[in-house]
């Protein structure tokens, strides 16, 4: 996939530059949002699907007038397999990700991890820890930065810390 391409990408220019090459762990956890029966679809009309029977017919207007775990939650209702995650079930998910990265023997307090992922995932995560003093209602940039300070003995809820967005 492509995140595991840049993450590739970014080992390689690290190690010519002289850096130890850390190994490189894939795990589902860290995948996006799973849309179900929407997966590769317009998702414009996949959100008009989900939030159009609510008075919200788009991913913006849901967040807007409902909270971003609405987009989850509308999304599931509107599948008509009902595969596609629920808000709750996202979470539980994502903070497995991290509890993998907090279970990694090799990682020391203050060591850096690169994770490579997805525009609504970042939004997602913005919108939990951080829902006030950036500009939510864009998908950041692509190959844009984002640093987080992950505190691995908090609870989920308070463990993540936006240090800058979207850089």
């Amino acid at each position: 996939t492509r995140a595991i391409e840049t993450a590739a990408t970014i080992l390689d220019i690290n190690e010519q530059a002289g850096h130890h090459r850390p190994e490189l762990t894939t795990d589902m956890h860290f995948r996006e949002q799973y849309y179900g029966y929407f997966e590769g679809l317009d998702m414009g009309m996949a959100w008009h699907a989900a939030g159009a029977p609510h008075g919200a017919p788009s991913y913006n207007a849901i967040v807007r007038q409902y909270g971003p775990g609405a987009t989850r939650d509308f999304l599931k209702e509107a599948d008509p397999f009902h595969d596609a995650e629920s808000d709750a079930e996202y979470w539980t998910r994502v903070e497995g990700a991290y509890a993998l990265i907090a279970a990694n023997p090799d990682l020391r307090d203050g060591d850096d991890v690169l994770v490579i992922g997805h525009g609504n995932t970042l939004l997602s995560l913005m919108h939990r820890f951080a829902p006030e003093g950036y500009d939510l209602g864009k998908r950041p940039a692509n190959g844009s930065v984002t640093v987080l300070d992950f505190d691995t003995q908090a609870p989920f809820a308070q463990a993540l810390t936006v240090v800058s967005y979207n850089q």
